[in-house]
């Protein structure tokens, strides 16, 4: 069997997953082509303002936007996305974490799908609480790391996530389950205290 997917993201934000995931490992084996492609060009600096990038000013407005926000999404299966920073990128950066999972095999949604592979995990300052990265594997991630990605731009904690009220039986629970693990308050998974 051969895997395809056609990576439009930022390498250096998925390639601590891509030597272990499902990919890499059948890409190892010549079982797996996939195509990536760089916009670390359009990226470079943390802050750049659209005129700086080939898309133009709607309207004559300047704009900015912060490259740490930028999700990168895999659409493989299970699909991969990803926001932010993870444990180990805060930690080169001297900053202290503390971080939540919660697995889609909790999820009541991702059950009735039939799709129950993957996890959500948060990243927040051990300080501050606030939102330095999400990670997902899992159903339809690719679609659920767009909240992730305005949560960190808004500089939300993770006790916004988790006090945000989430519909019922959604797979976006997931990730507010996984803010409130940030805590120790996860309500459909056994935390040890």
């Amino acid at each position: 069997m051969t895997l395809f997917a056609i990576l439009t993201l930022f390498p250096d934000a998925v390639e601590p997953y891509l030597g272990a995931s499902i990919l890499g490992i059948a890409q190892e084996k010549g079982l797996a082509r996939y195509q990536c492609v760089d916009f670390r060009d359009f990226a470079r600096d943390r802050h750049r303002t659209v005129d700086d990038r080939p898309f133009g000013v709607i309207a004559g407005q300047a704009e900015e936007y912060d490259a740490k926000c930028v999700p990168a999404v895999i659409f493989t299966s299970p699909e991969m996305a990803s926001v932010g920073m993870t444990e180990a990128q805060a930690a080169e950066q001297g900053i202290e974490v503390k971080s939540g999972s919660f697995p889609f095999a909790a999820s009541g949604r991702a059950m009735s799908l039939m799709e129950t592979d993957g996890f959500v995990k948060v990243v927040a300052d051990a300080k501050t609480d606030e939102l330095l990265g999400v990670h997902m594997v899992g159903p339809e991630v690719t679609e659920l790391i767009a909240e992730a990605a305005l949560a960190i731009e808004l500089g939300a904690t993770a006790e916004d996530m988790a006090r945000t009220i989430h519909a019922h039986p959604t797979l976006p629970e997931a990730m507010m389950e996984a803010a409130e693990a940030v805590h120790g308050a996860a309500v459909h998974i056994f935390q040890a205290k």
